[in-house]
């Protein structure tokens, strides 16, 4: 369900980001868990240096609308979470009902 949102932080801070960093971060600092469908972050090193990093930081800080839209996403998991805490559960129990059917 989450790969259909696509939240503003999401739009905003790719377009900021180079696309070089991006692609280095989904090529090596990423997994999916295909057992779950689910994804994480890995600790990778940096694909840029020191200098490049701390620029690319200070136009980030430039734009606060990141840390705004950021923080509204942030919030809006969290209740979600809070509101409708059996949701995955219940999603995965469905999952396994219908691959069962399936395989019938």
């Amino acid at each position: 369900m989450i790969m259909n949102l696509v939240p503003q932080y999401r739009q905003d801070i790719r377009s900021v980001t180079p696309m070089n960093v991006q692609d280095y971060i989904w090529a090596h600092c990423f997994r999916e868990i295909m057992v779950d469908k689910d994804q994480d972050m890995i600790d990778c090193p940096s694909p840029v240096d020191d200098a490049e990093a701390k620029a690319m930081l200070a136009d980030f800080s430039r734009r606060p609308e990141l840390a705004h839209d950021l923080r509204y996403w942030l919030s809006n998991q969290r209740v979600a979470g809070l509101l409708w805490p059996d949701d995955r559960k219940f999603a995965l129990e469905l999952k396994a009902q219908l691959e069962h059917e399936l395989r019938r």
